[in-house]
């Protein structure tokens, strides 16, 4: 028993050696989710315009399921707390760790109810958000997607 004891124990002892935890980064976490849900982004900026008391208009309008909303007056982005949570879940990432990392970064700014559809045709309710400043040059640069989505638009004529 001594022997297989002690076989088993260096036999630990290398593996924990050899298998290293993923290390996530905060930022690629973000990124990751951004990128599975690109078809679930309004990019629509807040501020109404104050010559026509008239909203503006979405530059990018989501395809499905809208998870992620980004002002680009603002500079801030909201993401919908629940379906990130269950992401994190799901890609086994540690959500509050996540969350904190990404606030001491001062990216991360905390929670709202937000009307993430607001500035489309149809507005919901607010939904519980995460909110995050897109003006840090640490985090995610929107202004690319956003100038990305008008070639787009402006492309077909």
């Amino acid at each position: 028993m001594k022997a297989i004891y002690k076989w088993a124990t260096q036999m630990i002892l290398s593996l924990r050696a050899e298998v290293k935890p993923p290390a996530s980064d905060v930022m690629s976490v973000i990124g990751d989710y951004i990128n599975r849900h690109m078809q679930n982004i309004l990019v629509v900026n807040d501020n109404v315009d104050r010559r026509t008391a008239m909203p503006s208009l979405p530059t990018a309008e989501p395809k499905g399921e809208l998870l992620v909303r980004y002002e680009p007056d603002t500079k801030k982005m909201f993401i919908a707390a629940k379906p990130f949570k269950n992401d994190c879940v799901k890609y086994q990432v540690n959500y509050k760790d996540t969350l904190q990392q990404l606030e001491k970064k001062g990216i991360f700014l905390g929670t709202t109810n937000k009307r993430l559809s607001k500035g489309m045709k149809i507005v919901s309710p607010g939904v519980h958000s995460l909110i995050f400043d897109c003006a840090s040059s640490e985090f995610i640069s929107m202004d690319d997607f956003v100038q990305s989505e008008d070639s787009h638009a402006g492309g077909e004529g």
